[in-house]
């Protein structure tokens, strides 16, 4: 027959509007950042040097935002299988972990000073 329809199950429904509901989000915030609601002044500069760029909160952004793409998108394939959330990849895990501890040895390293931060890890 011509036209038929066919229906969605709930779990592809439930798929389809966590797909719209996640683009929406993205789409807003973009705009956001754009025209200035948010502020993003100063999110990849030294704090310690003012008007430098910051390759430490470079890396922790770029990483953040590529483990948050990969959970969701991991999220979004294990829809068809079942209804529980995704494992972390491990790797992944781990590169997140290490960017993280870039980030907070840099941070320590500009409050504390060199040296009692290599003492803080110990």
């Amino acid at each position: 027959m011509r036209g038929q329809l066919t229906m969605l199950t709930p779990i592809e429904l439930l798929a389809a509007g966590t797909r719209i509901f996640v683009a929406v989000v993205a789409v807003v915030l973009i705009y956001q950042v754009i025209t200035g609601a948010i502020v993003s002044r100063g999110l990849l500069t030294d704090k310690e040097a003012p008007g430098t760029f910051s390759p430490v909160r470079f890396q922790l952004l770029v990483f953040t935002i590529i483990a948050a793409g990969q959970f969701l998108l991991s999220a979004d394939l294990s829809q068809t299988k079942d209804a529980s959330l995704p494992g972390i990849n491990d790797e992944l895990l781990y590169l997140l972990a290490g960017s993280q501890g870039i980030y907070l040895t840099g941070k320590g390293n500009s409050v504390f000073g060199l040296a009692q931060s290599i003492k803080f890890l110990r």
